[in-house]
Protein backbone atom coordinates (compact mmCIF):
# COMPACT_ATOMS: atom_id res chain seq x y z
CA UNK A 1 0.00 0.00 0.00
CA UNK A 2 1.52 3.43 -1.29
CA UNK A 3 2.15 5.70 1.78
CA UNK A 4 0.13 8.77 1.44
CA UNK A 5 1.01 12.31 1.76
CA UNK A 6 -0.89 15.98 2.47
CA UNK A 7 -3.96 16.91 0.40
CA UNK A 8 -1.67 19.76 -1.31
CA UNK A 9 0.44 17.44 -3.31
CA UNK A 10 -1.30 16.14 -6.24
CA UNK A 11 -1.84 12.50 -6.79
CA UNK A 12 1.17 11.67 -9.04
CA UNK A 13 3.15 12.33 -6.31
CA UNK A 14 1.70 9.08 -4.74
CA UNK A 15 3.94 6.93 -6.65
CA UNK A 16 7.19 8.09 -5.06
CA UNK A 17 9.18 6.40 -2.77
CA UNK A 18 -20.67 -3.65 16.17
CA UNK A 19 -22.90 -1.36 14.74
CA UNK A 20 -24.02 -2.01 11.37
CA UNK A 21 -24.40 1.57 9.21
CA UNK A 22 -25.54 -0.15 5.99
CA UNK A 23 -28.87 1.03 6.12
CA UNK A 24 -28.08 4.61 7.16
CA UNK A 25 -25.96 4.82 3.50
CA UNK A 26 -28.84 3.09 1.84
CA UNK A 27 -30.37 5.27 -0.74
CA UNK A 28 -33.77 6.62 0.31
CA UNK A 29 -33.60 8.77 -2.82
CA UNK A 30 -35.57 8.36 -5.94
CA UNK A 31 -33.96 8.11 -8.62
CA UNK A 32 -33.23 11.21 -10.64
CA UNK A 33 -34.40 11.93 -13.86
CA UNK A 34 -31.04 13.75 -16.08
CA UNK A 35 -32.70 16.53 -18.46
CA UNK A 36 -31.19 16.58 -21.88
CA UNK A 37 -28.88 19.66 -20.99
CA UNK A 38 -27.61 19.49 -17.74
CA UNK A 39 -27.52 16.76 -14.31
CA UNK A 40 -28.56 17.57 -10.51
CA UNK A 41 -26.05 16.91 -8.26
CA UNK A 42 -27.13 16.98 -4.53
CA UNK A 43 -25.06 18.64 -1.85
CA UNK A 44 -26.12 18.98 1.80
CA UNK A 45 -23.58 22.16 2.95
CA UNK A 46 -23.18 23.72 6.44
CA UNK A 47 -26.49 25.26 6.01
CA UNK A 48 -27.88 22.29 4.66
CA UNK A 49 -29.28 24.15 1.62
CA UNK A 50 -29.55 22.09 -1.79
CA UNK A 51 -27.05 23.23 -4.22
CA UNK A 52 -27.30 22.35 -7.88
CA UNK A 53 -24.87 22.05 -10.65
CA UNK A 54 -25.03 22.05 -14.51
CA UNK A 55 -22.95 20.18 -16.87
CA UNK A 56 -22.64 22.47 -20.05
CA UNK A 57 -23.54 21.31 -23.09
CA UNK A 58 -19.55 21.25 -24.27
CA UNK A 59 -18.53 18.73 -21.74
CA UNK A 60 -17.88 15.01 -23.01
CA UNK A 61 -15.64 12.65 -22.63
CA UNK A 62 -13.54 12.52 -19.96
CA UNK A 63 -14.71 15.86 -18.42
CA UNK A 64 -18.03 14.44 -18.24
CA UNK A 65 -17.14 11.32 -16.48
CA UNK A 66 -15.23 13.09 -14.19
CA UNK A 67 -17.96 15.14 -13.22
CA UNK A 68 -20.62 12.41 -13.07
CA UNK A 69 -17.99 10.55 -10.50
CA UNK A 70 -17.98 13.74 -8.54
CA UNK A 71 -21.80 13.91 -8.12
CA UNK A 72 -22.24 10.72 -7.69
CA UNK A 73 -20.02 10.62 -4.50
CA UNK A 74 -21.52 14.44 -3.55
CA UNK A 75 -24.79 12.67 -3.84
CA UNK A 76 -23.94 9.89 -1.46
CA UNK A 77 -22.16 11.92 1.04
CA UNK A 78 -25.54 14.31 1.46
CA UNK A 79 -27.34 10.81 2.29
CA UNK A 80 -25.65 10.90 5.13
CA UNK A 81 -24.58 14.39 5.62
CA UNK A 82 -26.71 14.66 9.49
CA UNK A 83 -24.10 12.14 10.81
CA UNK A 84 -20.72 14.22 9.20
CA UNK A 85 -19.57 17.55 10.78
CA UNK A 86 -19.23 20.91 8.58
CA UNK A 87 -15.37 20.38 8.68
CA UNK A 88 -16.13 16.46 7.52
CA UNK A 89 -18.32 17.38 4.76
CA UNK A 90 -16.18 20.72 3.76
CA UNK A 91 -13.07 18.11 3.45
CA UNK A 92 -14.91 15.19 1.59
CA UNK A 93 -16.37 17.36 -1.02
CA UNK A 94 -12.42 18.99 -1.40
CA UNK A 95 -10.60 15.83 -1.32
CA UNK A 96 -13.25 14.34 -4.27
CA UNK A 97 -12.68 17.77 -6.46
CA UNK A 98 -9.29 17.36 -5.98
CA UNK A 99 -8.89 14.02 -7.06
CA UNK A 100 -10.66 14.12 -9.46
CA UNK A 101 -10.10 17.09 -11.10
CA UNK A 102 -9.25 16.81 -14.69
CA UNK A 103 -6.33 19.78 -14.88
CA UNK A 104 -4.53 17.18 -12.57
CA UNK A 105 -5.41 14.48 -14.18
CA UNK A 106 -2.86 11.82 -15.86
CA UNK A 107 -2.93 8.44 -17.79
CA UNK A 108 -2.63 6.55 -14.17
CA UNK A 109 -5.30 8.34 -12.74
CA UNK A 110 -8.86 6.70 -11.34
CA UNK A 111 -12.22 7.62 -10.64
CA UNK A 112 -13.03 6.82 -6.98
CA UNK A 113 -15.15 3.48 -6.77
CA UNK A 114 -18.46 4.83 -5.27
CA UNK A 115 -18.48 1.09 -2.94
CA UNK A 116 -14.92 2.02 -1.96
CA UNK A 117 -16.04 5.26 -1.21
CA UNK A 118 -19.12 3.98 1.02
CA UNK A 119 -17.11 1.99 3.16
CA UNK A 120 -15.16 4.64 3.88
CA UNK A 121 -17.96 6.80 4.96
CA UNK A 122 -19.41 3.62 7.04
CA UNK A 123 -15.66 4.07 9.03
CA UNK A 124 -16.19 7.55 9.50
CA UNK A 125 -20.11 6.99 10.95
CA UNK A 126 -19.09 4.53 12.73
CA UNK A 127 -15.34 5.61 14.32
CA UNK A 128 -15.42 9.10 14.64
CA UNK A 129 -12.17 9.87 14.09
CA UNK A 130 -11.84 13.08 14.87
CA UNK A 131 -8.86 13.62 12.65
CA UNK A 132 -9.06 14.21 9.13
CA UNK A 133 -7.00 11.88 6.68
CA UNK A 134 -5.07 12.68 4.06
CA UNK A 135 -7.21 11.04 1.08
CA UNK A 136 -6.03 9.33 -1.57
CA UNK A 137 -7.06 6.79 -4.85
CA UNK A 138 -5.71 3.68 -5.77
CA UNK A 139 -4.46 2.91 -9.26
CA UNK A 140 -8.07 0.47 -9.20
CA UNK A 141 -10.27 3.15 -7.65
CA UNK A 142 -9.98 2.28 -3.82
CA UNK A 143 -10.18 5.37 -1.16
CA UNK A 144 -7.12 5.43 0.49
CA UNK A 145 -7.12 6.87 3.86
CA UNK A 146 -3.68 8.08 6.08
CA UNK A 147 -3.11 9.29 9.80
CA UNK A 148 0.48 10.46 11.25
CA UNK A 149 1.22 11.13 14.93
CA UNK A 150 3.96 11.25 17.32
CA UNK A 151 5.96 8.85 14.97
CA UNK A 152 2.89 6.63 14.05
CA UNK A 153 0.92 6.06 11.14
CA UNK A 154 -2.10 4.68 10.01
CA UNK A 155 -3.15 3.64 6.55
CA UNK A 156 -5.83 2.07 4.88
CA UNK A 157 -7.24 0.73 1.93
CA UNK A 158 -10.89 0.76 2.00
CA UNK A 159 -12.87 -1.80 0.02
CA UNK A 160 -16.14 -2.65 -1.08
CA UNK A 161 -18.53 -4.24 1.07
CA UNK A 162 -17.74 -2.69 4.12
CA UNK A 163 -14.12 -4.66 3.95
CA UNK A 164 -10.44 -2.97 4.39
CA UNK A 165 -6.54 -3.57 4.42
CA UNK A 166 -4.85 -0.98 7.14
CA UNK A 167 -1.49 -0.97 7.94
CA UNK A 168 -0.03 0.52 11.16
CA UNK A 169 3.14 1.63 11.98
CA UNK A 170 5.53 2.69 14.94
CA UNK A 171 8.86 3.18 15.10
CA UNK A 172 9.98 0.92 18.39
CA UNK A 173 14.04 0.15 19.97
CA UNK A 174 14.41 -2.63 17.58
CA UNK A 175 13.66 -0.35 14.58
CA UNK A 176 10.59 0.37 12.54
CA UNK A 177 7.88 -2.52 13.22
CA UNK A 178 4.51 -2.76 11.20
CA UNK A 179 1.20 -4.58 11.39
CA UNK A 180 -1.41 -5.38 8.95
CA UNK A 181 -5.22 -6.12 9.08
CA UNK A 182 -7.57 -7.07 6.55
CA UNK A 183 -11.54 -7.31 7.44
CA UNK A 184 -14.81 -5.46 8.57
CA UNK A 185 -14.54 -1.77 9.05
CA UNK A 186 -16.39 -2.22 12.32
CA UNK A 187 -13.31 -3.77 13.88
CA UNK A 188 -10.82 -1.43 12.53
CA UNK A 189 -10.88 1.20 15.24
CA UNK A 190 -10.66 -1.76 17.92
CA UNK A 191 -7.33 -2.70 15.68
CA UNK A 192 -5.99 0.76 15.58
CA UNK A 193 -6.50 0.97 19.49
CA UNK A 194 -4.80 -2.22 20.16
CA UNK A 195 -1.96 -1.80 18.63
CA UNK A 196 -1.40 1.78 20.74
CA UNK A 197 -1.83 4.20 17.12
CA UNK A 198 -5.39 5.70 18.54
CA UNK A 199 -3.80 8.93 18.82
CA UNK A 200 -3.44 9.32 14.61
CA UNK A 201 -7.19 9.00 14.65
CA UNK A 202 -8.28 10.71 17.53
Amino acid sequence: MPDLVPSAVRKSDLRQPGFDTSALLASTAPPIELPSRGRIEGNVTGGGERRIFQIPDRLEGLEATLFKNRADLKLLTSQVAMHLSTIERSSLFSAIDRLLNITEWEDESSQIDEESFRSFLRFTIYARPRNIPNLGVSPDGAVLAGWHADGKSVHVEFLPADQCMALVRWQSPRGPERIARRGHVAGLREFIENNAAIECID
